[in-house]
């Protein structure tokens, strides 16, 4: 293949997030809605067509599969509840009536997507965050390690 031994990456990784100072759990976190994120990526979808207040409307379903039970469990959520944000529509008609219509296939994919790419960059952000925090943490050790106090009025050395 390409030579990359994925199981030593993947140990290296896990090393380099301890080394920045991720916990078991939060490394568990991460991971887990990764994972998440490429069962959505296999989540399949069905056109259908719903009748609704005497009207036919576009819709789809969504394959009871392995990828789609997973995402939605990965993602801490509902099965039913999965499938409902990902293939309807809640209008808010007024101050507290909700107006709930069915999504096209191509409307609930791009659903999908767009659901990955929020996690995906939800777990990103997070992760330059700590990762920042963790250097600059380091930096200040530095600076206190060469006798300078960082924000403080008074210099030592």
């Amino acid at each position: 293949r390409d030579g990359v031994v994925d199981g030593e990456m993947h140990m290296e990784m896990l090393n380099a997030m301890e080394t920045i100072g991720f916990d078991d759990n939060t490394i568990h976190s991460i991971l887990r809605l990764i994972t998440a994120i490429l069962h959505c990526g296999n989540i399949t979808f069905s056109s259908t067509h719903q009748t609704t207040h005497n009207s036919f409307a576009d819709s789809c379903t969504i394959h009871k599969t392995h990828s789609s039970l997973t995402a939605a469990r990965l993602l801490g959520v509902k099965y039913d509840d999965f499938v409902q944000a990902l293939t309807y529509r809640d209008i808010l008609a007024g101050s507290n009536e909700v107006i709930r219509s069915p999504l096209g296939k191509g409307a609930s994919e791009k659903g999908c997507e767009a659901l990955m790419k929020a996690v995906y960059g939800g777990v990103f952000d997070f992760i330059v965050e700590r990762v920042n925090e963790s250097m600059s943490k380091r930096n200040n050790l530095l600076d206190v390690g060469r006798g300078v106090v960082v924000g403080g009025s008074a210099s030592i050395g």
